[in-house]
């Protein structure tokens, strides 16, 4: 791991919109942080982002050998869960930078800022009519997702913080059961059972094989952990996870291979659903478990629902060193497409048009709790600059305590608001001169006034719907 020494950062307190829009740097010194991104990988060759690529010092590139003794030969720059090697990303797929793809990401800013026009939204209601188009948009997104989330958690290189990337996600999706899914359950050999088994065992077999699903994604997330634990990564973003609704269309293709006659109600589908994602979520807690001294900063979801009652894997897995985030459009309000929670989603940054850096040197702008996720992984990474001796159950606190209160975030996440990069920092300033971190956190609030966001054109009624057109989470499915 490359040696991290004191170093200026240069730290943008007013997050939120377009890396070329915010304002407000605060100037301070500081230790380094290294933050992982658990996604579908990182272009490490983009302008904006290979000056901050964390480098293991103790492997020597492509000799192919094993020089650190971790198990992973040449891992340095980070790792390749889900191809089983070093290639953090794969640029044969920049041909799925087309001109269509990109206006619809373009179309769904507008939409949610409601400044679309009629055409427009003639324009995408078409697109997404088309079977091929949002298969192909979905394999886009997943290409530019890990690259785009770097951007943001580095904030496109100027915060001094090193990027670990960490593929975890397939580039093109592909079911549990498909040659090529990294769930690696044996789901081809699963067989209807007898015709005269009763109801009652053929749920409780059904259940097993949830069950087995389940498992394989603790076993998947847990090796997450360990390599975060031997990279000593500060932080760990997973803008990704499963929700009760993804979880409904697995599940209801599974119960066809279980109930071919009589297939299960809508009711015991999503009952089904929410004991399976309950079940990730207990396996998926072995990722923090592995990693104590990282904190994990996971998106909560874009469904709309509440992860208190619909859980959302691995976003509800409630660790001391895991925080759950919500996205907001600026300060104005929770995003439509963002899940909530009183219980499980722990505090909120903007979502909405964050413009970072995608495969091939170029930028663009997209929405959802992916992108508030690495804003405030970001932030953790900053605080750990300022004081190292932090633990992630105090980064955390940190984080939670400072965000700026919002009505419209009350009983929607546990700090009530979103957060304050500036106010952070000066908590964890005051903290590294020798102040106890709750008078720190106090005098903090003091000192720092809430983050004042862009003014916003955006109505209501003319986004109304566009929630709907904002990707899920991408999974490991």
């Amino acid at each position: 791991m490359r040696t991290l020494l004191p170093r200026a950062l240069t730290y943008s307190a007013a997050l939120g919109l377009s890396f070329s829009t915010m304002g407000h740097l605060v100037q301070s010194t500081a230790f380094g942080a290294a933050v992982a991104i658990i996604d579908s990988g990182v272009d490490t060759k983009h302008s904006a982002l290979e000056a901050s690529i964390w480098i293991n010092s103790k492997e020597t590139a492509d000799n192919k050998i094993d020089d650190d003794a971790n198990g992973f030969i040449d891992d340095v720059n980070g790792w390749n869960l889900a191809e089983n090697n070093n290639k953090l990303v794969d640029y044969s797929y920049l041909n799925r930078l087309t001109p269509d793809n990109l206006k619809f990401f373009e179309l769904q800013k507008k939409g949610l800022e409601g400044t679309i026009t009629d055409d427009e939204r003639a324009w995408i209601k078409k697109q997404l009519e088309n079977e091929k188009f949002v298969k192909g948009l979905q394999t886009f997104g997943n290409f530019v997702h890990g690259t785009h989330v770097a951007g943001i958690a580095s904030n496109q290189g100027q915060s001094g913080i090193d990027i670990l990337g960490v593929k975890l996600l397939p580039t093109e999706v592909k079911l549990p059961w498909e040659k090529g899914s990294v769930s690696k359950v044996p789901f081809a050999s699963v067989k209807a059972p007898g015709p005269n088994l009763g109801d009652f065992i053929k749920d409780f077999l059904f259940k097993q094989v949830l069950n087995l699903l389940a498992t394989a994604q603790g076993t998947i997330f847990a090796s997450v952990g360990s390599y975060m634990s031997n990279t000593e990564a500060n932080v760990a973003n997973l803008s990704l996870g499963t929700s009760t609704t993804a979880a409904k269309t697995i599940v209801g293709l599974l119960s066809k291979i279980f109930f071919p006659k009589v297939p299960p109600t809508d009711e015991k589908i999503q009952q089904y659903a929410a004991g399976f994602v309950n079940a990730m979520v207990a396996e998926t807690s072995k990722m923090a478990l592995a990693a104590p001294k990282t904190l994990f900063v996971i998106a909560a979801g874009n469904d709309g629902t509440n992860n208190d009652e619909l859980p959302v894997a691995p976003a509800n897995i409630a660790q001391p060193n895991s925080v759950s985030v919500a996205a907001t459009f600026q300060d104005k309000d929770l995003a439509t497409f963002s899940n909530f929670g009183e219980k499980m989603v722990d505090v909120a940054a903007p979502g909405v048009g964050i413009v970072s850096t995608i495969p091939g040197g170029g930028e663009m702008a997209l929405s959802g709790t992916s992108q508030a996720s690495p804003q405030v992984a970001q932030i953790a990474g900053a605080i750990v600059m300022e004081d190292p001796s932090l633990t992630p159950e105090k980064v955390k606190e940190i984080l939670m305590k400072t965000s700026d209160d919002k009505t419209f975030l009350k009983g929607k996440v546990r700090s009530g608001g979103i957060v304050n990069s500036e106010r952070a920092l000066d908590a964890a300033r005051l903290s590294r001169s020798g102040m106890p971190l709750s008078q720190a956190i106090a005098q903090s609030k003091l000192n720092v006034s809430d983050v004042v966001y862009l003014s916003s054109v955006a109505n209501e009624a003319a986004s109304a719907g566009f929630s709907a057109f904002v990707l899920p989470l991408p999974s490991t499915f």
